[in-house]
């Protein structure tokens, strides 16, 4: 839809970055906010962490042009 508009790449480019970022922030709130068995606080902080970390790595390979993993 943006091609038939006629805009610039470099504007496909970053609306598409910011709609990502969007994305990667209800991933993130999904994350934070899932219910989950019992676990000791330090094992939920860390699995939330590595899989936010997972996340963010995601979205920025996303961003760099590296699409084969999307």
């Amino acid at each position: 839809m943006m091609q038939a508009l006629a805009l610039p790449a470099d504007v496909r480019d970053l609306t598409a970055a910011v709609l990502g970022l969007v994305v990667l922030g209800m991933a993130i709130d999904a994350v934070v906010r899932r219910p989950v068995v019992e676990l000791t606080v330090g094992r939920r902080i860390t699995r939330n962490s590595l899989i936010i970390a997972s996340l963010a790595l995601l979205w920025l390979l996303r961003v760099a042009g590296m699409k084969v993993l999307l």
